[in-house]
């Protein structure tokens, strides 16, 4: 069961909901200003004046139409904490809010409680369970770190809601069933329906939204997000991984984000660039790709820098020969996931990769290792491998001349000489 935690900003409120409608397009209103998108945490908020602070921006909020799921609130049931997306017109020094969507991870009615945790939708929420009941309705506002833990940012009671909502990366997928896991919790999806027609891939991030049977998620409408959903938008998130170049990284578990020689970076450099990095992103899609023109540097996430192998949250390189069978990708008969989030280079494909030297990126998360980025690399005496080494070996290969032995049990970026039957020497720390 996955837990929520890395409690900061933590609070409890109270909404108010009322019938109304919700929508998130920005390209509505009837102001001739053009419209802007900003998404992320409220950091501060004034309920005399009725104003607002998101990723750095002063909002005001006075005329905002404030809604969630076809529900409406008002500007006072707003909270330090919660994630929103706001549309916005005018300048820079005065920005007026004319739309205010509450953006939750989870929704729906407190199962169980505990002094330091409640319950929602089959998971466990690190909160203080203080002023909470089971049957209350509750939004829970996180974003995701590295280790794909939750970083609870604050939880607030609303009245009964027509369904409950859960968020996150779709695994093990079966569509013999039409069932799938969403954070460890079975989802039935035979009667959803899948906004924009988006193909439910393992690996792909899902809002669904339904309601609980027994200890199944039934869905009644799943959205599939991609990263086109926040083009043209700021968007503040947590770094999940980053390449081994720094010239893409991930944002939130699913949003792929590239720089390139026009990223703008505030308050910080691209080798700050780096998973649990906090950050505010102006974004656009070109060509396909969503490409940040500037990263500003918030700060770290709590516990996100791994400096032990028992930590949760690695990020891998590896050379090798590929092997695929039975739809397992391996190397040295060592196992990686390949999901919606990989990214084939220079048009490789499952179906052409079987036996080729090939780099596999990615990040190893609780014993399974997730590629992220798969290139065609060439077989040569020099092989550049991070990961942890065991009982000598790495990635399966070992060091004839010892030179592993330093790195025993600890997590190693190094670059080594590969003989042709794959013994390696001369291991040194990658420049």
């Amino acid at each position: 069961m996955k837990m929520f935690s890395g409690l900061v900003m933590v609070g409890v409120s109270v909404l108010f909901a009322g019938c109304g409608s919700d929508s998130s397009d920005s390209g509505t209103g009837n102001d001739a200003t053009t419209l802007a998108r900003i998404i992320g945490p409220v950091e501060s908020i004034s309920y005399d004046d009725e104003t607002l602070s998101v990723n750095g921006h002063q909002l005001d909020g006075s005329a905002a139409t404030v809604s969630y799921d076809d529900n409406t609130f008002s500007f006072n049931d707003l909270a330090q904490g919660m994630v929103v997306e706001a549309i916005v017109s005018g300048t820079q020094a005065q920005r007026v809010s004319q739309q205010i969507t509450l953006q939750p991870v989870l929704s729906g009615p407190v199962t169980a409680v505990s002094a330091d945790s409640i319950t929602v939708n089959g998971v466990v929420v690190a909160t203080s369970g203080s002023g909470f009941a089971v049957g209350d309705w509750v939004l829970v506002f996180a974003m995701l770190q590295p280790d794909d833990s939750w970083q609870v940012l604050h939880v607030a009671k609303t009245p009964s809601l027509t369904s409950a909502e859960l968020e996150g990366g779709i695994s093990q997928l079966d569509t013999a069933s039409s069932t799938f896991l969403l954070q460890t919790v079975k989802v039935d999806f035979s009667n959803a329906v899948i906004d924009d027609s988006r193909p439910l891939l393992d690996g792909a991030w899902a809002e669904v939204h339904g309601q609980f049977s027994g200890d199944t998620f039934v869905a009644s409408r799943i959205e599939v997000k991609q990263g086109r959903d926040v083009s043209g938008s700021e968007f503040e998130g947590i770094v999940t991984w980053v390449s081994d170049d720094g010239t893409e990284f991930e944002v939130g578990g699913y949003l792929r984000v590239k720089v390139d020689g026009s990223t703008v970076f505030d308050d910080g450099s691209p080798a700050d660039l780096k998973p649990g990095a906090i950050v505010e992103l102006d974004l656009v899609e070109l060509n396909g790709q969503l490409v940040a023109t500037k990263v500003d540097f918030e700060s770290q996430a709590s516990g996100s820098s791994p400096s032990v192998p028992t930590s949760t949250s690695f990020e891998f390189k590896v050379e090798g020969e590929a092997s695929f069978a039975g739809n397992q990708l391996t190397i040295n008969q060592i196992p990686f996931i390949v999901d919606a989030n990989t990214e084939f280079v220079d048009g490789l494909s499952l179906s052409s990769i079987n036996g080729m030297w090939v780099e596999i990126q990615g990040r190893s998360l609780n014993g399974e290792h997730r590629a992220k980025k798969i290139d065609q690399e060439s077989k040569d005496s020099e092989i550049s491998l991070e990961g942890v080494v065991s009982s000598g070996s790495l990635w399966g290969y070992s060091a004839t001349d010892g030179t592993l032995d330093s790195f025993e049990g600890k997590w190693a970026d190094v670059e080594c000489r590969r003989s042709e039957s794959n013994e390696l020497s001369q291991c040194r720390n990658e420049p």
